[in-house]
């Protein structure tokens, strides 16, 4: 029988792509069935970085590997409940918008992947999260494929590719994701290429005891 876990996208684009090259080494292990929730945002920045056919690859729609949507779900978000039943072993939820965040440590669900959150709690699922907005100072981030409209010249220049950009993050932002950090059942990483070895201890079919009852932790 396989693993099943649950990916939480929201509408964040930096460490998106590396999240996914993650994830899709875990599904392509043969003993994970990745289940997908995607916000509304989730959806439109997945599309824009050109990775939805990516996520059909991880998520493919058979049983618990399914993608579901704020649009399809409503707002009942009637397939959180699933983590309520302890259906799945995990929820990652990488990368998390400080918006999600502030959500999740106010307790408001109001999305599928903030109700997910919620229900994983309820039903003692592990957490892991990578928020975007982790420390103070200047990130730099990719941007997807945008027409450019300055230098497009017929179909000379139309597109840029990859353009890098500089943003700063806010102190709120910051003390929203220590507060996460100090829940219970949150795992708080850092970085896309921790995902991995977070997550080894339950991807093992007997999950360690160790790994039942997580606490709240920075890695």
């Amino acid at each position: 029988m396989k693993v099943k876990a649950a990916w939480g996208i929201t509408g964040a684009g930096h460490y998106l792509k590396e999240t996914f090259d993650m994830v899709r080494n875990i599904s392509r292990s043969g003993n994970v069935s990745v289940t997908t929730f995607l916000t509304r945002a989730g959806v439109e920045v997945v599309k824009a970085y050109g990775l939805w056919n990516a996520l059909r690859e991880i998520s493919p729609g058979g049983y618990y590997q399914e993608i579901f949507t704020d649009g399809d779900q409503g707002a009942s978000a009637f397939k959180a409940g699933r983590f309520f039943r302890g259906i799945y072993r995990f929820l990652l939820v990488s990368p998390a918008t400080a918006n999600t965040v502030a959500k999740i440590v106010h307790g408001i669900a109001d999305t599928l992947v903030t109700n997910a959150v919620a229900e994983a709690q309820r039903g003692s699922v592990p957490i892991v999260i990578l928020p975007t907005d982790l420390r103070e100072g200047i990130v730099e981030t990719t941007f997807p494929y945008s027409r450019n409209g300055d230098e497009c010249i017929g179909q000379s220049n139309a597109m840029v590719q990859g353009e890098r950009v500089r943003a700063k993050v806010r102190s709120l932002d910051v003390r929203n994701s220590e507060l996460l950090q100090a829940m219970e059942g949150i795992i708080v990483i850092k970085h896309p290429s921790e995902i991995e070895n977070v997550l080894r201890p339950f991807l093992t079919r007997e999950m360690d005891k160790t790994a039942e009852n997580t606490p709240s932790r920075i890695l």
